[in-house]
């Protein structure tokens, strides 16, 4: 429905019911209510998506200033001053040149953007992101090389700011025109404009910009839309009018938190969702967060929801909640309450239409004014359900059953209140389950909420009186949780309907478009079947299957399956501002991109990605140092050193190294560089699962300890002996696991989807290579990444260098998996991983199968969870059932788990003894020593595979390991290992319920486990006994390494120790 403009409402004092955890603003209330006013007063300003700019992505443009020019001295306003004045006071700022400014780092600590400066390179100045660095802004505020001219390295519709401050041409304006999202902002002087801008922009002016500068505002696009309530409008008709949502290609955003969700609502270009976060539309950036109570957080199987609880609805720059039983209206893009509605009693559903906001009670229903608070009109009811409105009608069912009354269907008029008609001749209302309104028509569905199609329905009568038009009975279209669910669609019904019929026969699945008034059947096409999930659509297409959409214009399906749908009443996609939404899931039908993400059509143009492999090339940059590049390739002794995470190739965590029983701190080094940050920006980033702390494992060779600082885009190097800074290199995305070292060189891979060479002794870099086949950026946990992100660890096998880049083998043109030599950075050989084992996609598989992982050594390959690559020629095999690898060293060999590092999320809560991470292990020749699922019995498994024992290497599905888990049986890889431990020992007693093992190395005489207590466990590996224990910290995920008669130890909370013989006090 088209809703008329209203004036948003005045602010009001938080109240006590409604709790922000966003803070006290820094910027003024007043300014920003003046220029939110100046803004929305102006003739043509369409109100509705102001809000979108408050934080989100804002690119500044300066070029051409002097590094140490105050960029906006001469107008007496600071950066955060004028970003307010527009609108944003939070996001991720981009701005072209003059990288030495007060005003961007006071920017960077509000703790809400996020700022990169594009520089030319031969600006680049070390000594300034050093003392960013030292000053708790590093990754905060970063540089980032580019050359003047080139295109901007974002996905459209990304930015929500760009501010000019040099002369700038036609082209220019276009380039800045793709980049902004609708309703970004355009800010220059205006003597650096063209005479004629060009394009359609909207005037931004008055108070909202200092004198002598313009504001722009793109507009936003004619046919894009939003989803303000849980079924798209207070119709219920779940049909999005959005005609810029197309088939997925493209990862657009990716973010947390890692819960099975399915509340989301969108309006002015943000959406809201859990109970309650509030992030950009178009980058997904956190804005806020609120505790609602009780929460509005829907999700998993069983439709799950608080008791109590109400679904939130958007409106414009405002959202409506009930929390404390009270009916608020919160400010968009702050989270403040700007309205508490009069005592608003038990509310259950929320609804907003042409103006009116209406709260549905289970004895009545209110009207209000959401502008001002006003009641409007109250009706008095009975056991009030299946409310929808539209077009000057709110109508609904009412009659308690349990006091005997008789169950009606009412018709009100919207405006006053007042009964148009009401029914209480059709027997179908006491199975009603929703309810849909359409141009003239009320459609009831009847649905079973069960695996079983028959008993299915839609009633429709007429909305003018009542009277009946048809009912229709069919089998819908689902595999749970089974829902009569109509779309209409251009004066059309539209149906996915199909499946398990009477007596469990399957019924072909199918979209049939009908005739409203007769039923008969205009169109058939072929649909998906959808899981527990209903369908919703647009005007073009139809969303059903996992992902499958069909476009009703053509009849064509397709499948494009990044990931799917999660269980959810109302929906398990959301089609919103030309992107499709999805929330985080605990299926594992597949190995699917996990999170809560946006996904993009293709690119116009096309994607520089798809072209054939061959094609893409994978440039190498050297750089200009004086250097003798890398060493003679000479392999580093494993007995001493560890060069790469988790030790060596096979990533075993062990050595055959000694560790004595008296370890002493020998000297600690705080390396956090975030310890102060605080706001949206830092929880965004808390929620990135690829990164495990602030400071990753360590690795170390010839006498130096790499770690990367992974939000800070920074990898330092420290001295053995002494733990003092070598040498720190600054990278340009995310370095989200240690490097590399080999041969006197640092590899890493980045996130903005490069590969580095540094020199070992002194950080210089040698050459980067880019493995991304385009220089784009999407935003993943509030930082710009390349759809295709390098993980920080490279492998290194037999003087040839492997790594893996993407995030999903149907996203942005598959997974790239690459070998190269690591002296020169030359590609060996390259391939692209664009499918997934399986023909069906609801195989359950994905149990411990990750859709991305880091590379591993495997026998003659590498491999990459199931799948492997001949290490010569780069061919691809894969196992979809073998979830352990054969690992051989010295003429032994063990069956040991992959992926037991959890790179990425673990997304399967529903089977009972689950655990976030994967329990950890570590092997040797034959020894395998590991954590039980709960993370805190360790067992020790000799195996003899030498001598013919037999190992079972296949794995379940995830039902089956679900159905395990409450009967007490196997559902975990590690009970497998453990059946015939040589022994196994529990290393918590009863006072340390909570404590678990977050660490775990084998050495040649001991096993060391870092626990969540914050001390490191020095374990007999012949017995398992506890020998020593060690008090010092809890450790961040796998951050432990054994090198040089030395224990290297990191923390959660970043602090990097090392350890050795003796009670010598460290630094």
């Amino acid at each position: 429905m088209n809703c008329p403009r209203v004036k948003p409402p005045e602010r009001v004092p938080m109240v006590a019911s409604c709790r922000s955890r966003m803070g006290q603003s820094v910027f003024s209330k007043a300014v920003a209510e003046n220029v939110g006013r100046s803004i929305m007063s102006r003739p043509g300003f369409v109100g509705k998506r102001v809000g979108a700019l408050i934080a989100g992505v804002c690119l500044l443009a300066a070029v051409g200033i002097p590094t140490d020019a105050s960029l906006y001295a001469e107008d007496s306003i600071s950066l955060p001053r004028l970003l307010e004045n527009v609108g944003v006071p939070g996001g991720l700022c981009v701005q072209l040149g003059a990288p030495q400014s007060v005003e961007l780092e006071e920017l960077a600590r509000t703790g809400r953007f996020v700022i990169e400066v594009l520089t030319p390179p031969e600006h680049a100045d070390r000594t300034r992101l050093e003392k960013r660095l030292a000053d708790g802004l590093g990754g905060v505020l970063s540089e980032i090389r580019w050359t003047p001219g080139s295109p901007l390295p974002y996905s459209e519709n990304l930015v929500n700011v760009v501010i000019v401050q040099r002369a700038i041409s036609a082209d220019e304006i276009a380039e800045i025109r793709r980049v902004l999202c609708p309703h970004g902002v355009l800010i220059a002087k205006e003597e650096y404009l063209p005479s004629q801008v060009g394009g359609a922009w909207e005037t931004a002016s008055g108070a909202a910009v200092p004198a002598g500068w313009k504001a722009y505002r793109k507009p936003w696009p004619t046919g894009m839309d939003e989803w303000t309530h849980p079924r798209h409008s207070a119709s219920g008709n779940a049909v999005s009018n959005d005609v810029f949502v197309g088939p997925p290609r493209r990862v657009r955003w990716v973010a947390g938190p890692w819960r099975e969700l399915a509340n989301v609502v969108t309006a002015g270009g943000r959406n809201y969702y859990a109970g309650m976060i509030a992030r950009d539309g178009f980058n997904g950036i956190r804005l806020w967060e609120k505790e609602i109570r009780p929460s509005p957080a829907v999700g998993g199987f069983g439709y799950r929801a608080p008791e109590g609880s109400t679904p939130p609805v958007g409106w414009e720059d405002m959202v409506f909640v009930v929390d404390d039983g009270k009916v608020c209206a919160l400010d968009g893009r702050t989270g403040e309450v700007v309205r508490v509605f009069a005592e608003s009693g038990s509310v259950s559903d929320l609804l907003f239409d042409q103006g009116t906001l209406f709260a549905v009670e289970p004895n009545q229903i209110r009207a209000f004014r959401p502008e001002t608070g006003e009641p409007l009109w109250a009706y008095r009811g009975s056991a009030i359900r299946l409310t929808v409105a539209g077009e000057g009608i709110v109508a609904f069912a009412q009659g308690d059953v349990k006091k005997g009354q008789k169950q009606e269907i009412v018709a009100l008029d919207a405006a006053s209140g007042t009964v148009r008609w009401r029914r209480d001749d059709y027997p179908w209302v006491v199975r009603a389950t929703r309810a849909v309104y359409y141009h003239g028509l009320l459609a009831f569905e009847e649905s079973t909420f069960n695996d079983h199609g028959p008993g299915n329905a839609l009633h429709l009568i007429a909305a003018a009186n009542g009277g009946p038009i048809r009912d229709q009975a069919f089998l819908p279209g689902m595999n749970h949780m089974r829902q009569a669910r109509p779309l209409f669609i251009n004066d059309r019904l539209w149906l996915l309907e199909g499946g398990r019929g009477a007596g469990d026969q399957r019924e072909p699945i199918r979209i049939v478009s009908l005739s409203i008034p007769d039923g008969q059947v205009i169109a058939e096409m072929p649909g998906g079947l959808a899981h527990c999930f209903p369908p919703v659509a647009t005007p073009r297409y139809l969303f059903s299957g996992e992902l499958n959409l069909t476009d009703l214009t053509t009849g064509q399906m397709d499948a494009n399956r990044i990931t799917k749908a999660a269980c959810g009443r109302d929906y398990g996609w959301v089609p919103a501002h030309g992107l499709i939404y999805v929330m985080p899931k605990h299926c594992v039908c597949w190995p699917m991109l996990r999170g809560y993400a946006a996904l993009a059509p293709q690119r116009e143009g096309g994607n520089p990605a798809d072209r054939p492999i061959d094609e893409l090339t994978f440039p190498v940059e050297s750089a200009a140092v004086d250097s003798t590049g890398p060493k003679k390739a000479v392999p580093y002794d494993l007995r001493t050193e560890w060069p790469i995470y988790r030790h060596d190739s096979v990533r075993s965590a062990s050595t055959a190294a000694t560790v004595p029983d008296d370890l002493a701190v020998r000297w600690e080094v705080d390396l956090n560089p975030h310890a102060n940050l605080t706001g949206p920006i830092a929880v965004d980033w808390q929620e990135d699962f690829y990164v495990k702390g602030p400071v990753t494992p360590p690795v170390v060779a010839e006498g130096t300890v790499v770690v990367a600082l992974p939000h800070a885009r920074v990898v330092t190097a420290l001295d053995v002996a002494s733990g003092k800074v070598r040498w720190r290199y600054f990278a340009e995305g995310r370095v989200d696991t240690p490097p590399t070292l080999y041969a006197g060189t640092c590899l890493f891979g980045s996130s903005d989807g490069f590969v580095h060479c540094v020199r070992l002794e002194d950080g210089s870099l040698l050459w980067r290579k880019r493995i991304a086949p385009h220089d784009e950026r999407m935003v993943a946990f509030a930082q710009p990444e390349s759809p295709w992100p390098v993980p920080g660890s490279v492998l290194v096998c037999d003087d040839v260098a492997y790594i893996a880049a993407g995030r999903q083998s149907f996203a942005d043109g598959g997974i790239f998996v690459i070998a190269f030599d690591p002296r020169s950075g030359q590609t060996i050989w390259k391939k692209r991983l664009n499918t997934i084992p399986q023909k069906g996609y609801y195989t359950s598989s994905a149990l411990e199968f990750d859709n991305f992982d880091l590379l591993r050594q495997e026998g003659d390959g590498v491999a990459m969870s199931r799948w492997w690559f001949d290490r010569r020629t780069g061919e691809m095999q894969v196992d979809l059932w073998r979830v352990f690898s054969k690992v051989e060293a010295d003429g032994r060999a063990v069956w040991a788990p992959q992926d037991c590092w959890s790179y990425g999320p673990r997304n399967q809560t529903r089977t009972k003894t689950y655990s976030p991470r994967r329990p950890l292990v570590a092997f040797r020749r034959n020894v395998l020593v590991g954590l039980m699922e709960d993370r805190r019995t360790i067992y020790r498994r000799d195996f003899d595979l030498e001598h013919g024992e037999e190992f079972d290497t296949r794995w379940m599905t995830g039902w089956t390991a679900s159905n395990n888990s409450r009967t007490g049986k196997t559902a975990w890889r590690c009970q497998r290992l453990a059946e015939k431990a040589t022994w196994r020992r529990d290393l918590f007693d009863s006072t340390q319920a909570s404590e678990k093992v977050d660490a775990l190395t084998l050495t040649g005489n001991r096993i060391l486990a870092g626990t969540t207590g914050g001390e490191l466990l020095i374990l007999d590996r012949e017995s398992g006994e506890t020998v020593a224990s060690i008090a010092i910290a809890p450790p961040v995920w796998d951050g432990i390494a054994v090198a040089e008669g030395r224990v290297f130890y990191v923390t959660q909370t970043g602090r990097l120790l090392c350890l050795a013989a003796g009670n010598t006090p460290g630094k």
